[in-house]
């Protein structure tokens, strides 16, 4: 019979950690991006890991919210398709300028 003790032990160091890249595995890599240097170092870097892993790699970019005023008019919606438009040009440009294996 094995004290219970010495069974929460063995139970505990069968479930930690382990980091070798057999045991790990990232099927989608999130990756967000503000268009500055660092969020291009990040993309970079996900990049490199998702080639590793085979990883599908989901680039994103929230657009800032236009502020309203009280009694001011909405903003029009095409000033809201011009800035998602100029956005995706960016988003695209991005991807289109990173290398990748594949």
């Amino acid at each position: 019979m094995i004290p219970i003790s010495e069974s929460i032990n063995r139970s505990a160091r069968d479930d930690e950690v382990h980091l070798a890249p057999s045991d790990i595995s990232f099927a989608r890599i999130l990756v967000a991006t503000d268009f500055s240097k660092t969020a291009a170092l990040a993309l970079k870097t996900a990049i490199a890991i998702g080639e590793i892993f085979n990883s599908e790699i989901l680039l994103v970019h929230a657009i800032p919210p236009f502020i309203y005023v009280r009694g001011q008019e909405p903003v029009p919606r095409e000033t809201l398709d011009a800035e998602l438009d100029s956005v995706k040009e960016q988003m695209e440009q991005l991807v289109a300028g990173e290398e990748r294996s594949t």
